[in-house]
């Protein structure tokens, strides 16, 4: 399933809501730079970051993009 960042805003003329689907959110398990075998990831080296940081399964980041 994907999660997605919605953005709610509210009408006062006519007091309802409207949502409006934004990015997908990508979180490190389903990630193309999550390492599972020592829970690295590897994307930060592409954004100038001189090491692979400890990462959550569940966590997400900017750069997040879906393994195929």
């Amino acid at each position: 399933m994907s999660e997605y960042i919605i953005e709610s805003k509210y009408d006062t003329f006519n007091g309802t809501f409207s949502k409006i689907k934004h990015e997908e959110i990508v979180r490190c398990r389903d990630c193309a730079s999550f390492r599972e075998k020592d829970w690295r990831c590897t994307s930060f080296q592409w954004h100038n970051c001189d090491e692979s940081p400890d990462v959550e399964p569940d966590g997400f980041c900017a750069w997040g993009e879906r393994r195929d």
